[in-house]
């Protein structure tokens, strides 16, 4: 089965592809603050400070470099089934002048590439109508990473979750103690619990619950979402 990134996922990739593509950046590194594979955040972060500190170079060039950190998001409409969402992206740019202003250097300045930057992603169309745009708080310097010189690029997009169908809730039908399970969904499968866990036992015929007890349950099918908790207590 081939690998399909995540909506999220596939947001860095597309804005890091489209950076990689304009060859401003022919000599600026560009890369994904992700882990993947055997890369963690430590091995890329080492890759990205060995370029800005010129210990390796790209096209022959060294001493800054772009990475976009992994998406954040906001909801933005509580009512709506997907949720609708604001996404987030974080390019941060840095370089250590005192190598990119060197004879190795691109000579283009941390200021010169964050402005770059925001000029090919604002409103750059990764796909799906999802219109990437400069957000308010766009500009973000940081003394943080001294001596780099560090400047964040935020830019925001607009996007919605599929909606994922849920299960019918289950009905819980008590006749004294005895407890009956049924479901509107066809071909679901309910689970329920009675010690006020969630709810893990595989529903099969009705059943006794103790004086006293809560039943809980829930079901799903495998191309549904599980439906919401139903509950009953008994007494």
């Amino acid at each position: 089965m081939t690998y399909i990134p995540s909506q999220m996922e596939r947001l860095q990739l597309d804005c890091v592809g489209r950076l990689e593509a304009e060859y401003y950046f022919n000599d600026i590194g560009v890369f994904v603050l992700r882990p993947r594979e055997n890369d963690g955040f430590t091995q890329i972060q080492s890759r990205i400070d060995q370029l800005v500190g010129g210990l390796v170079k790209k096209n022959g060039k060294s001493g800054a470099a772009i990475y976009a950190l992994m998406p954040t998001a906001d909801a933005t409409d509580l009512d709506a089934p997907g949720p609708r969402l604001d996404n987030a992206i974080t390019f941060r740019c840095q370089e250590l002048p005192v190598v990119n202003m060197g004879p190795n250097g691109t000579l283009k300045s941390c200021e010169e590439i964050a402005i770059r930057v925001l000029q090919v992603l604002h409103h750059f169309n990764p796909g799906k109508g999802n219109v990437l745009y400069a957000a308010p708080d766009v500009w973000t310097p940081s003394a943080a990473a001294d001596p780099k010189v560090t400047i964040d690029i935020k830019l925001m997009q607009k996007s919605g979750l599929p909606y994922y169908q849920k299960c019918a809730p289950v009905t819980i039908a008590a006749a004294g103690l005895l407890v009956t399970l049924t479901c509107a969904t066809p071909s679901s499968i309910i689970r329920y619990s009675i010690d006020d866990s969630y709810p893990t036992l595989t529903y099969t015929a009705p059943f006794t619950l103790p004086a006293a007890a809560t039943v809980r349950a829930a079901a799903h099918t495998t191309d549904l979402q599980q439906s919401d908790l139903r509950e009953l207590s008994v007494s």
